[in-house]
């Protein structure tokens, strides 16, 4: 019984490690292909990202307007 069982946590750790190298190498191709776009997208990013932000907080503000219309003032 123990045997076995050290068998399967063995097989457990060693299909785990697989599969961190697998996923590792799959990341690391990803990145080396992607690497020359990242600093166009960067710049894009930091481009659009103040637009995405004003965006943002007119919807939050909006939505915190609908929600002050619809709720009641309580006092509590």
């Amino acid at each position: 019984m123990k045997k076995t069982l050290k068998k399967f946590f063995v097989a457990i750790l060693i299909y785990i490690s697989i599969r961190f190298a697998i996923w590792r190498i799959i990341w690391s191709l990803y990145k080396a292909r992607f690497r020359k776009y990242e600093k166009v997208f960067l710049a894009k990013l930091r481009d659009s990202n103040n637009i995405i932000l004003v965006i943002t907080r007119k919807v939050h503000m909006a939505v915190l307007i609908h929600m002050d219309m619809h709720l009641p003032i309580t006092d509590t």
